[in-house]
């Protein structure tokens, strides 16, 4: 599943060298969480510019701006990229202080998943047309990898294990599995642009019956709720002062895959959900943004 090629570990730093990741994977498949983890997972371009994590840190930080975002105990913490010294850092020692909840993200396939019932989990689902093109011009970009995007489609539409991330189709599903579950709550992708009011309630909601509470806590300078502040200001804009390079190469708008695909590319996608989705659900949840 996590197989990476030479061609494709051409990744810009010695910070990012295969004996780093490979520590950082295997702490992340041996994590045991614990009842005060919230961790968001979900497949790389599924999350705009990390707009849901900048809403989980005002909620745990009792309503702080956007600017909190880039304080490093509310850093951008993915589990089997940053590993266990980082979050012994970070989760261990000071977000406690702050919050009875920790908030962290990971894109392994939830089958691969430390999996435990008194965690909650946070799943979010994007159609698979824009996360394709999306997390190619991410390749390209931010890991240097030049590789051409038919050759790259051939490798996403298949599932190989030949690319990070593992098969999207099949992560997607797993996610998709747990939906009903008690611990568990599931975000379209989509709906953070059509219903960000709900979304923001989603997330509270994954955070605990403490943070549902705040939303409708008043801000003392304008009277105004902190949930209409926090639809107020969201945007698929990036999140100021942010240093994290992916925020600026994730094409938000729903359909923007329309400008990179063929249509044999596009008829091949839908062959492959149709396949792997049938009779699931799934294949009903995006016939707008699918549709050619």
């Amino acid at each position: 599943m996590f197989k990476i090629s030479d061609k494709f570990h051409k990744i810009r730093g010695n910070y990012y060298n295969k004996r780093f990741m490979a520590d950082a994977v295997e702490y992340a498949l041996d994590y045991a969480p614990r009842s005060r983890d919230r961790i968001m997972v979900y497949y790389a371009k599924s999350d705009p510019r990390q707009w849901i994590e900048s809403i989980a840190s005002q909620l745990v930080t009792t309503g702080r701006r956007l600017e909190a975002y880039n304080e490093p105990v509310l850093g951008n913490y993915l589990l089997e990229h940053h590993g266990e010294a980082l979050f012994k850092q970070h989760a261990n020692l000071a977000l406690p202080a702050l919050s009875d909840v920790t908030f962290m993200r990971s894109h392994l396939p939830f089958k691969l998943f430390p999996y435990r019932p008194e965690p909650r989990y946070l799943f979010v689902l994007r159609n698979p047309k824009d996360v394709c093109v999306s997390l190619y011009y991410s390749f390209n970009t931010i890991y240097d990898m030049e590789i051409d995007f038919d050759t790259y489609f051939k490798f996403w539409v298949s599932g190989t294990s030949e690319l990070p991330f593992g098969d999207y189709f099949e992560s997607v599903l797993d996610y998709w599995s747990h939906r009903g579950d008690s611990n568990c709550t599931l975000i379209i992708y989509e709906h953070m642009l059509t219903d960000p009011t709900r979304v923001v309630r989603q997330i509270a909601s994954f955070l605990g019956p403490k943070y549902v509470a705040r939303l409708t806590d008043r801000e003392a300078d304008n009277g105004e709720q902190l949930l209409e502040r926090m639809v107020r200001e969201s945007s698929f804009t990036p999140i100021k002062g942010s240093l994290n390079k992916w925020d600026s190469h994730f094409n938000e708008t729903p359909g923007d895959w329309r400008l990179r695909l063929n249509r044999l590319q596009s008829d091949a996608i839908d062959a492959r959900a149709a396949r792997v989705w049938s009779g699931t659900g799934l294949l009903e949840l995006w016939p707008r943004e699918m549709q050619w």
